[in-house]
């Protein structure tokens, strides 16, 4: 009996599934990090300890709050200098790291670590033998670096193949391979994303020492509440409570297109409060017409909430046609509110969740794979005489 076209497409499509899923499936440059985590172990009075997911909002029979995070690098291989002010050691990729808070009348905060590292003094010269280990060090990054954008690359072409085989297999029985297919690429491509910023983060620490974003700070930030979303505005709508620490330092999510200037007003919420919960609010806009944010056009004085959860405010104004806001921070191991593309359709008011991250304030803008949302709200004035 002659196989209908339905029933010869499949086998043909077989070999190229087989071998691209091998693809996917490679390990590439490094393997997936575990995730960062952040939590409090508070020891109370009556001397009972408890490891907590979010800090203590009050300090009633507590006697001791200490924020301990862990954080996982881009590569279990490698051997990282520390780049904090704690130091400046050889240390095997992710390290631990315990602070402890204090309680200054209103939530429990703790100082911030400026994530660079101390340069040479006239009492602390410069150690030739540690500068060629650093140096050492740098090429070792910028080569797993290299290796792994090429990972990227060929994880994003996996990609397209898979959903153009995907749409030739629509009806067929190799329609649920092929999606087994399309969802592995995409996993390896976040996986090496992940990776990639991980690694521009910590060349930069290592090269340039920049602990905040590029460029002078404008305007003024204030305490405020979360507000109501208006119509036009955009943003969550109900405010998440998800947290998550990110492998990037700059995050912002697009606009829609406006034209002459105009005042934006945005208000985020803080998941910590005091210095380890601070950042810039940060805006960009789209130079050359690729989509993609390219030129800083407006940062904020660093954001700091009195309490956690508490908001913050921040306003600008631009002329700029095509507007991204957002946020960076120095901390490696800063908490951010965090929901997932999923929550999007009944939870974001807006042109989408699409976001673009920055391994680093001033570095190149990739794509985040995955659509999600934070604890953001937008309003965009009205236009401006001249």
């Amino acid at each position: 009996m002659t196989s209908s076209p339905a029933r010869r497409r499949p086998r043909r499509l077989q070999p190229l599934l087989a071998a691209m899923l091998a693809v996917v499936a490679c390990p590439g440059t490094a393997p997936a990090q575990s995730e960062s985590i952040v939590y409090y172990q508070v020891s109370y009075g009556n001397g009972t300890i408890r490891d907590l997911s979010t800090v203590p909002t009050t300090n009633k029979g507590i006697e001791k709050v200490l924020r301990i995070s862990r954080i996982e690098g881009p590569d279990s291989g490698l051997s990282i200098l520390s780049t904090s002010g704690r130091g400046g050691t050889f240390i095997k990729t992710g390290r631990t790291v315990s602070r402890e808070l204090r309680w200054d009348g209103r939530a429990w905060v703790g100082e911030a670590d400026l994530g660079k590292a101390p340069g040479p003094t006239a009492s602390h010269p410069a150690d030739p033998s540690r500068q060629k280990r650093r140096q050492e060090l740098i090429r070792q990054l910028q080569d797993t670096l290299k290796a792994e954008q090429q990972h990227q690359q060929i994880s994003e072409k996996a990609i397209i193949q898979a959903a153009e085989l995907l749409a030739k297999a629509k009806g067929t029985d190799g329609e649920k391979p092929a999606m087994l297919l399309l969802e592995r690429a995409q996993a390896a491509r976040q996986e090496s994303l992940e990776r990639t910023l991980n690694l521009e983060r910590l060349l930069s620490e290592l090269t340039t020492r920049q602990a905040g974003p590029p460029g002078s700070e404008t305007g003024k930030v204030t305490p405020a509440g979360p507000g109501r979303l208006a119509k036009g505005d955009f943003g969550v709508v109900r405010p998440i409570a998800g947290r998550r620490v990110l492998p990037h330092r700059v995050q912002v999510w697009p606009l829609p297109p406006g034209r002459g200037r105009r005042n934006y007003t945005v208000a985020m919420a803080h998941p910590e409060a005091g210095p380890v919960g601070a950042f810039h609010y940060v805006a960009y806009s789209d130079a050359d017409g690729d989509g993609v944010p390219d030129t800083l056009i407006a940062r904020s004085p660093p954001a700091v909430a009195r309490t956690p959860g508490g908001w913050t405010r921040w306003d600008f104004e631009t002329a700029a046609e095509t507007v991204f806001i957002g946020n960076a921070w120095s901390q490696d191991d800063a908490v951010h509110y965090y929901g997932t593309g999923d929550d999007a359709p009944h939870n974001w008011q807006g042109p989408g969740t699409d976001v673009y991250v920055s391994g680093w304030p001033g570095g190149p803008f990739h794509k985040w794979g995955r659509p999600y949302l934070t604890n953001i709200r937008v309003h965009v004035g009205k236009q401006i005489p001249d």
